[in-house]
Order: structure tokens, then C-alpha cells, then sequence
């Protein structure tokens, strides 16, 4: 941050300065990025914090100046849970933000705080030039050497106070970065080229609307997974490898993460054993996706029988209807009337022994422990 007020960027990759904000900003002191690359600068001279809201690209889009109600306000820092700490020179407090620019409070501290670092667990350690403690607090001095002037006060991320401790030297004024954990939030792009979602767009080309929808709705976080699979009607299937994990604190952030959909080698309703495919079929009780075993050649197996019951079912009553008809227009003829009746019969029993079948082999199957209609599964879901 200049004198006048500028914020420069200095970006190492290629060794490039560009200066992102104009001289609007005035008696600017400190800076700090949020989780969305987001800047904050400090006003020392007035109070309150600047926001300077940036495009992926590093253009400026907006510049905000949000009040603390101090009159000073200068070195400050960015946590992990989108709060902005902003030390208050002169105030003997603390100003606290959200990321969103909205005022939570200010909490006290010692003498002449001047910087702010944020922990890995979001905590805040404000670094006092003068030391003390906020009022009626005390002070813990240090065991392995000599009390110096300054003092560092801490603070929960929710405003909790923590206690504060002595330096060993005199006037404390530079802050740390705790060793990295807080200075840069990291965006990750996974994968080249084809993005989601989609810069300034809704859909891509060659998706599907329901695949969208899905990927629209989609949380790759959820529940700790570390893959991100989307199931759809579309026979298209495409994962989201992550290699982020989620840490107390952390800032990192998965951006512009690569998409890579694979067509399904089989459509998904196609094939006898529903297994081993690249997509699942929703409207399936099972999972098209699970590895091949025993279990799904007994599936195969209920599929076939299922087919050929249906058919079979189907065979019987054209017959019974035939039969029926041919009862209704006999004329009287006791050798038509016997004959129809003979057939309704056998059409009958026949469908009494499809149905006794059926259920046999279902029993069977509920045996080996492939299906569980005794503790409320259904006869035909066989559980793979």
C-alpha cells in the first residue's frame, strides 16, 4: 500500500506490478485478502476498512469503505470464516467485519494495538504496542524470559476473549502470517480448459439439460467425499476428482474445477446384469455402477424369470379371453362348453403355478441373503 493510498499487485509468475486501486482510498494502512480474493485495506487516518472487490482476472470492480466508528484503524487480517480484523490504533480495540462489509463489533485490547494475525483455528491475536490488557483483564508474563513493553491479546473467532500475554521485547510492532497457514487463500484449478461452472453462462454445449441440473446442484463437499459423481438420465457420466481436503480454518477454496464426462459403454437400461456400467439408472432399486458378483447373477436371474412371468401372464389371460368367448358364442353345444371350460381351467392353474413359481424362487433368493422381505424389503428387490 503507497503513502497515497494505491494498492499495488505484485504477481511472482512472471514479475509483474499493477496497481488495483486508485488514490479514493486515503490513509491506507494494512491489507489483508478474504477466501474470495477479495482485498481489505486499513484506514489509519479516519477509521474503518476498505473492501476492494476484484474479477478472477485482477480487474477492480467495486471499492467500499466500511465504518468501525474509530477514528483509526490499521493493520488487519483475514480469517478463514469470512471475518475481517482490523486493529484500532489509538482506540485500544479491535474492529471486527464480515466479509460481506457488515459491522459485527469491537472488542477492547491493550495499549496502542497496531497489527492482527488470524491462527489456523481462525483465532485472533492483536498485537499491542504499548501492552496491557483490556480493562479489568490481566496480563500473563512470560516464564522463559524477561517482560518486555508490548503485549498480545487474543480473541476466539466468535469475540470470546482469551487472555493476554507479555511480549518478550519492547514495542511490538510487526504481526506474523503464523507461518503461512493465513497469507494467501489457495484456489485450486483442477484440470484444464473445460470449467465448471461455465464463465458467465448457465449451460455448456454438449450437456445435457438434466446433467446441468445435476451438476448445478451438485455439493462435492458434502459429508467429507472426495469425488463427486453425478447421476442423470443423460448417459453421460462425469466425476470431479478433488484432492482438497477441509482443515479448521483453512482457506482453501476448489475454483474452476475440470469436469471429465465419459459416454456409458452400454445405454443404461440395456443389458441382462446391471453392473460394472459408467451409469447409474436412477428408476433401478439397485446400483449399475457396483462391481460384478454373485449376487448380480442372481438379479440376472429374477430379471429373467420377471421377463418370462410377464409373458407368461400375459399368454394366460389371451387365452382365458379366447376361452371366455368362445364359451359366450357356443351356441348350447355341450362339446364347445366343456372345451371352454376345460381351457379356463387350465389357464387358471396355470396362472396359480406361475405365481406359486414366482414366489418360490423369491423365497429362495431371500434365503441366501440376497433380498429381505422379512424385515420390510419387498419379495422382488434383491440387494446387491
Amino acid at each position: 500500500v503507497q503513502a497515497g493510498g494505491t494498492v499495488i499487485s505484485y504477481k511472482y509468475s512472471d514479475d509483474s506490478i499493477t496497481a488495483v486501486s486508485n488514490t479514493s482510498v486515503t490513509g491506507a494502512y494494512g491489507i489483508g485478502m478474504d477466501n474470495d480474493s477479495n482485498i481489505w485495506v486499513g484506514r489509519i487516518g479516519g477509521g474503518g476498512v476498505y473492501k476492494i472487490t476484484r474479477t478472477p482476472a485482477g480487474a477492480v470492480t467495486d471499492n467500499e469503505l466500511y465504518s468501525s466508528g474509530l477514528s483509526y484503524n490499521s493493520g488487519l487480517a483475514a480469517s478463514g470464516d469470512n471475518k475481517v480484523w482490523a486493529a484500532g490504533l489509538y482506540s485500544d480495540q479491535v474492529s471486527v467485519f464480515n466479509t460481506s462489509g457488515t459491522f459485527i463489533a469491537n472488542y477492547s485490547t491493550g495499549e496502542t494495538p497496531h497489527g492482527v494475525a488470524i491462527d489456523f483455528d481462525n483465532n485472533a491475536w492483536v498485537v499491542n504496542m504499548e501492552g496491557g490488557a483490556p480493562s479489568g483483564k490481566s496480563v500473563l508474563n512470560p516464564s522463559s524470559c524477561t517482560a518486555g513493553s508490548g503485549s498480545v491479546t487474543k480473541y476466539k473467532s466468535d469475540g470470546t476473549y482469551v487472555g493476554t500475554y507479555t511480549t518478550c521485547g519492547n514495542g511490538p510492532y510487526n504481526y506474523s502470517d503464523m507461518t503461512g497457514f493465513r497469507s494467501i487463500p489457495t484456489s485450486m484449478s483442477i484440470g484444464a480448459n473445460q470449467f465448471f461452472p461455465p464463465s458467465g453462462s448457465t449451460t455448456y454445449t454438449g450437456w445435457g439439460s438434466t446433467l446441468q441440473a445435476a451438476l448445478t446442484a451438485c455439493d462435492c463437499t458434502a459429508n467429507g467425499v472426495n469425488l463427486c459423481s453425478i447421476n442423470s438420465s443423460d448417459p453421460t457420466k462425469c466425476d470431479v476428482p478433488l484432492s482438497l481436503f477441509s482443515v479448521t480454518g483453512g482457506t482453501y477454496e476448489a475454483k474452476n474445477l475440470n469436469i471429465g464426462c465419459t459416454t456409458a459403454v452400454a445405454p443404461v437400461l440395456g443389458g441382462l446384469i446391471p453392473c460394472g456400467r459408467l451409469d447409474n439408472n436412477l428408476a433401478t432399486p439397485w446400483d449399475d455402477t457396483a462391481p460384478c458378483n454373485l449376487c448380480f447373477g442372481f438379479l440376472m436371474l429374477q430379471n429373467i424369470i420377471n421377463w418370462l412371468t410377464q409373458i407368461a401372464v400375459a399368454i394366460a389371460v389371451f387365452i382365458l379371453v379366447i376361452a371366455g368367448l368362445f364359451y359366450v358364442f357356443s351356441s348350447g353345444d355341450p362339446g364347445k362348453i366343456e372345451l371352454a371350460k376345460s381351457v379356463i381351467s387350465y389357464a387358471l392353474m396355470g396362472l396359480a403355478l406361475i405365481f406359486i413359481a414366482w414366489l418360490l424362487i423369491n423365497i429362495i433368493i431371500a434365503a441366501l441373503g440376497y433380498s429381505h422381505p422379512f424385515s420390510g424389503g419387498a419379495w422382488n428387490i434383491i440387494d446387491c
